[in-house]
């Protein structure tokens, strides 16, 4: 009779097989998690630059910024009805040569998110703005990203590259 050699892996190697899956996991599972919230802003990055174009248009047909845009009054906070959207807020400079867009999201899966009242106040992780500035030369520059860099903002992690700007707010006058 002719023994044959059983081959199998021991509990060791067992675990050092699990311990190895257990870090990848551990690294990817909050990628991932990065990468579906991200997802999720791209609906409400279409929204934005279609008021970034709309901004740039009302500017260049009055070379200032009016006192209402798009349904909007300077200084005001409308809700609206989107999948992405609770709040937009307009304001502008009082020599309307600056002006900015707020907008407020609903819950996209930011962890420590907190929904705004429909004043755009009360948030946490929910503001991405855009802010159109006027240059010595009568040129509008837009900038995207986070208003002050207080907690309402969406932090930066998940906004895309070209809406990284900071502390927007500094740029109204």
């Amino acid at each position: 009779m002719k023994l044959r050699k059983l081959f199998g892996l021991t509990i060791i190697e067992m675990m050092v097989v699990l311990l190895i899956i257990a870090v990848i996991a551990g690294v990817a599972v909050p990628v991932y998690n990065i990468y579906i919230i991200k997802s999720r802003f791209t609906e409400v990055f279409v929204t934005v630059n279609s008021y970034k174009s709309d901004l740039s248009v009302a500017y260049l047909d009055n070379d200032k910024f009016p006192s209402s845009f798009e349904g909007l009054t300077s200084g005001s906070a409308s809700t609206v009805s989107s999948a992405v959207l609770k709040v937009i807020y307009y304001g502008r400079s009082t020599n309307a040569q600056n002006a900015y867009l707020n907008f407020f999201t609903l819950d996209l899966g930011v962890p420590g998110y907190v929904e705004p009242d429909t004043s755009g106040n009360g948030g946490t992780y929910s503001r991405i703005t855009i802010v159109g500035v006027t240059t010595s030369t009568n040129y509008m520059q837009v900038y995207c990203g986070q208003w002050d860099g207080s907690n309402e903002d969406v932090p930066l992690t998940y906004l895309p590259t070209n809406c990284q700007d900071t502390n927007l707010s500094a740029l109204i006058s």
